[in-house]
């Protein structure tokens, strides 16, 4: 065998050492988390709440402990990283979020693919969501949010963002994510989108009415009822926005208030 090649062969078997190794390395700490007392949610209720928390995504098919194994029989260190991502949002489904958490801790995002980045993004997304800390939901998320390509990842992940921004009373940002949401998966139930959409106050609003015309038919409605000065002036508002937006999702809601 020739030198170089002795050194490469050495070079994969200390590879796949350190590899296992780790491995090894994130049972033991795993293990000792389950061990430790497990910290209650700081999350208040909120209209998206569950839905985010629970979302549907490819991790429900195994558990955390099958995709640890995976990742422990598996040499490739893109493809482990993978796995230990999805191990991770595994425990989340699971709602053991002290073990997601110290798994995050470990994984190198140097080693993963895009795709496994945004998914890794994702996880620890919904860990500061469980934590309560909302501007960390955004930070992490906004970045990446329009690079999912899986429907069900990219609705959870607008989802999430919707609702820390409406933990931070920041409506018009919320309701923004939430029609996009809607766009992306329009079983959505859209009762959390007309909740939301009633609070927001007027200072909120984008000074031009948005390009999405989904999002501009929200504008344009709360634009106008805020600028109502009597009931009838109010009613008019409705009105008028029912003959403009017909077509528009919030249609029945405002058909059942004028009704």
């Amino acid at each position: 065998m020739r030198v170089n090649e002795l050194f490469q062969s050495r070079e994969r078997v200390l590879a796949n050492a350190v590899r296992l190794i780790t491995i090894a390395l994130l049972t033991a700490l795993l293990a000792s988390c389950a061990q430790s007392p497990k910290r209650a949610s700081q999350t208040p209720s909120s209209s998206t709440d569950q839905a985010v928390i629970t979302p549907a995504n490819k991790s429900d098919s195994l558990t955390a402990e099958q995709w640890l194994e995976r990742a422990r029989q598996q040499t490739n260190a893109a493809s482990q990283q993978m796995m230990l991502v999805e191990a991770s949002f595994a425990y989340q489904n699971q709602g053991d979020y002290q073990r997601s958490a110290a798994l995050l801790s470990q994984l190198e995002t140097q080693t993963m693919r895009p795709s496994d980045k945004r998914l890794y993004a994702l996880a620890l997304a919904r860990w500061y969501h469980h934590n309560g800390e909302w501007q960390s939901v955004i930070e992490q998320l906004k970045p990446t949010l329009n690079q999912f390509t899986d429907r069900q990842l990219k609705r959870t992940a607008l989802l999430l963002i919707a609702d820390a921004h409406q933990q931070l009373q920041q409506f018009w940002q919320a309701l923004s994510y939430l029609d996009e949401a809607y766009q992306t998966d329009r079983d959505m139930n859209i009762q959390s989108l007309w909740s939301v959409a009633r609070q927001v106050p007027s200072e909120q609003l984008p000074a031009q009415r948005p390009t999405r015309t989904s999002l501009a038919g929200w504008w344009r409605l709360i634009e106008g009822t805020h600028g109502a000065t009597s009931a009838a002036d109010f009613k008019r508002s409705l009105e008028q926005w029912l003959n403009a937006y017909s077509q528009h999702y919030a249609h029945v809601f405002v058909s059942d208030f004028l009704a």
